[in-house]
């Protein structure tokens, strides 16, 4: 009996061992679990800084300097998590070449006009078409707007293997020539460099020839010869030098200028959440008023201030110029670009209907 119940004892001992044994593994186990999720906090202190090639073609000027505070601002918005390398003047790729510079990896990020982009993003040009806006911060946040309306638009950037991060838009472009121009008159006959279809149309219905080469050639086309003048921003002809060889400015409203920042859509899609968030936050929040007064208000007066010092005159258009070119030339491109979708099968019309809606909305919103 006493061997039965030392028997006993012992089975109790050790099953109570074994009880103990088991309840500390459990409990290393969930602390080391616990141990081994770090919080979101823990975990970006300790991520590597994303380091993405950023390109434009552009000299340094107000568009440059636009898109670097743009790029400033995610640095300084996601703690320096994202980090940018930036290239200038087109050396890393051409503005022509820019969709495939992106979606092949040559360049992670850079500045997109959609007019040059041999017809890959048709719908986003919309804004390339003449007297629909005479704001950047209007024309922006209309962009914007299309971009998250229109299925269609979506799909050309998914297509072309591209995110827009970033959009821009210059206030409409003028003429500026060798010779006096002051009329319609004035622009008969003359060779006038044209950066997009839809200014090429415009100038080709005032009478004169138009020339498509990219604001890159302007300095030197204009100053040997190869074109007597250009349609540009007078931001962009200080920025490309053009004002040191023109000497006269029609400030006639031609056409605005809109373009993106597009980043590489794998890319895109490997960062976290909380970065894509940030990154639309600054597309969306802080682009607009940052682009128009680093671009339409200060840059417009100091490159009005560097062609008048250039010996340059600017000359005003009268309220029946301004009419003329709204009801004759600037129309006929509305509704070629309208065709041309339809062509496309591309709902064009409903896209600039659209954009002259938000348009005149976002013109009663603005504070400046």
């Amino acid at each position: 009996m006493k061997n039965v119940l030392k028997f006993v004892f012992f089975i109790a001992c050790f099953l109570g061992l074994v009880a103990c044994s088991s309840s500390q593994t459990n409990s290393d186990s969930s602390t080391n679990t616990n141990q081994s999720s770090p919080s979101k906090d823990q975990e970006q202190s300790t991520m590597e800084p994303i380091v993405l090639k950023a390109s434009t073609h552009s000299p340094p000027g107000a568009l440059t300097n636009a898109f670097d505070v743009f790029l400033d601002e995610i640095e300084k918005r996601t703690d320096g998590l994202v980090k940018f390398d930036r290239f200038y003047g087109g050396t890393l790729a051409a503005p022509q070449d820019i969709i495939d510079s992106i979606s092949s990896g040559v360049v992670d990020v850079a500045v997109i006009n959609p007019s040059q982009q041999s017809g890959r993003l048709p719908l986003s040009s919309v804004a390339s078409n003449p007297a629909l806006f005479s704001d950047s911060w209007v024309a922006i946040k209309t962009l914007n707007e299309l971009h998250e309306t229109f299925p269609e638009i979506q799909a050309e950037w998914d297509n072309a293997g591209v995110v827009s991060i970033g959009t821009y838009a210059t206030p409409p472009m003028n003429v500026m020539s060798t010779k006096p121009i002051s009329s319609f008159d004035d622009l008969k006959g003359q060779r006038i460099l044209t950066s997009s279809r839809p200014i090429a149309t415009v100038i080709d219905e005032l009478g004169a020839t138009p020339v498509g080469l990219s604001f890159n050639e302007a300095y030197e086309a204009v100053s040997k010869g190869t074109v007597d003048g250009a349609v540009m921003s007078v931001q962009a002809g200080l920025a490309f030098g053009v004002h040191e060889v023109v000497d006269s400015v029609w400030t006639l409203p031609i056409s605005g200028g809109p373009g993106f920042y597009g980043m590489n859509k794998s890319i895109w899609d490997e960062l976290p959440k909380d970065i894509q968030e940030i990154i639309l936050e600054v597309k969306n929040e802080f682009q607009p008023e940052s682009f128009y007064q680093i671009y339409q208000v200060e840059d417009g007066v100091k490159a009005l201030k560097a062609f008048t010092s250039e010996g340059v005159s600017i000359n005003e258009p009268s309220d029946a110029d301004i009419e003329f070119i709204m009801d004759g030339a600037a129309s006929k491109v509305w509704n070629d670009w309208v065709e041309e979708m339809k062509e496309l099968g591309l709902p064009g019309q409903e896209v600039l209907d659209a954009f002259i809606k938000a348009a005149e909305k976002y013109e009663t919103e603005k504070t400046h």
